[in-house]
């Protein structure tokens, strides 16, 4: 979110209104996510199957954001939307973490889960803003700000679909390792 406004200004060309609303898309998207993907999700039992989906979706989407092509501005606010919803896993996962540990301890569960949470957006902005001080090249917007090219961000927003890619290995790694543990 920190990112996403000067991303779609640059990619797309847009005036910084229209990339702030279609950046605000995903909120919604969240906003929905949150309270579908875990109740249903609940309701079919199918909570771990879920979170790996959403993961898979979320990779698959954003890299269409960032590496696909030039989409029309309601086309990209779908995707916008559906990436939002699919970040409603992240309810899921605490969840998750709950059903995988002792019930005596469940406050520090949680409270584990979301420092993860707010660490991990936290430190990602600061790599995504680092990558590109790095990449970029001297040059000015006419405003006085930085400009950073569209290679610029898609290089510097790639942290995140490896940092998707990653917790997807993640997942199967961890959900092979309990099948031996119960065999």
């Amino acid at each position: 979110d920190l990112w996403g406004t000067a991303f779609l200004m640059s990619k797309y060309s847009i005036a910084q209104e229209e990339a702030a609303y279609l950046s605000l898309l995903m909120y919604f998207g969240l906003a929905i996510g949150s309270f579908i993907l875990p109740w249903l999700c609940e309701k079919l039992k199918v909570l771990d199957s879920a979170i790996i989906f959403s993961t898979i979706a979320l990779l698959v989407l954003f890299a269409l954001v960032l590496y696909g092509p030039m989409y029309s501005k309601n086309a990209l606010g779908l995707l916008l939307i559906a990436i939002g919803i699919f970040c409603g896993a992240e309810m899921m996962c605490f969840t998750g973490a709950l059903h995988h540990s002792n019930r005596h301890n469940s406050g520090e569960i949680i409270g584990v889960v979301n420092t993860f949470n707010m660490l991990g957006g936290a430190i990602l902005q600061q790599i995504v803003g680092v990558v590109l001080d790095w990449r970029w090249h001297g040059a000015f917007q006419v405003s006085g700000l930085r400009y950073y090219s569209p290679a610029d961000f898609i290089f510097a927003l790639s942290s995140l679909t490896i940092l998707l890619a990653f917790c997807m290995l993640f997942f199967f790694a961890l959900k092979q390792k309990r099948r031996i543990k119960n065999a």
